[in-house]
Parts: structure tokens; sequence; C-alpha cells
């Protein structure tokens, strides 16, 4: 098979960042928003967001759920590298799912700008035919035109 063209790159890149929602089974969802809350999990451990550790059950589910409906649209991938690069850049600072979300819209946008352009083709102009040429033709293959001053 041969290399994909700049058109099909591009149509694979939005086939990949159509929403999660869209591209999964019900239960598959559901596993993909458990592992988006480990996230949350993950990083607040690293920065102790909040005081993760001493936070009510009830504030973690709250805070979880928020963390998985703001980024469930996303790949796993996507978030994890968000978050390293945000944890990287702001160690000390909360990150929060709204600034996960930016990361990742930023690096689609310059995913999708860095594909080569689209190089746009005209179209092959065609020589229009006298009308004599187009009735040789239409003799050429056996047709008889009859017009009003027949």
């Amino acid at each position: 098979m041969g290399e994909l063209t700049t058109t099909d790159k591009r149509a694979e890149m939005l086939k990949q960042m159509r929403p999660s929602s869209e591209q999964l089974t019900s239960d598959a969802l559901e596993k993909h928003r458990s592992l988006i809350s480990f996230e949350l999990e993950r990083v607040s451990a690293k920065i102790d967001r909040f005081g993760w550790g001493q936070m009510s059950s009830r504030m973690k589910d709250s805070l979880t759920e928020d963390w998985a409906d703001a980024l469930d649209q996303f790949r796993l991938s996507e978030v994890k590298a968000a978050c390293t690069e945000l944890l990287g850049s702001r160690p000390k600072d909360t990150t929060n799912e709204q600034q996960v979300k930016a990361v990742i819209l930023k690096h689609r946008a310059t995913a999708l700008a860095n594909l080569p352009k689209q190089i746009k083709t005209t179209p092959e102009t065609k020589e229009r035919i006298s009308g004599e040429r187009a009735a040789e033709i239409v003799k050429e293959f056996g047709y008889n035109v009859k017009t009003f001053n027949d």
C-alpha cells in the first residue's frame, strides 16, 4: 500500500480526535472514565492537590466526576501526556482538568497545522467544440439529430 496522502492523514487524525463517547461502547467508556479519574489521583498524589489524602470520599468523588466529565472525550495517552507536561512546567502548582484540556487542544491544533498543506489542483479545462464538430460526432455514432430548421 502506498504512503498516505495529506487528505488521508488529515482524515485519520480527525477520526482519532472524535470524542470517546462516539468510539467506545458504554462499558468501554466507563472503563475509560475510570482510567481518566485515576490520572487525577496520580497527579493529586504527586502535588498533594488540596490535601487529597485528607479529603473526604464524597469530595474526592465530586472532583473525580468533574475531571472525568471534562476529559473523557480525549484519549488516555493525551491526558497522561498533558498531565506530565503540566507537572513538568509547573511542578508546584495544582493542575486542573481545564488546564489539561487546554494542553490537549493546543497539541491537536499544532498537529493539524503541521500537516502538509493540501495542494489545490485546478480542474482540467476542456476545449469547447463547435456546433459543426458536435454534429459530426453525433453522425459518427449513427444518430440523426433534427433541429427546428430541418
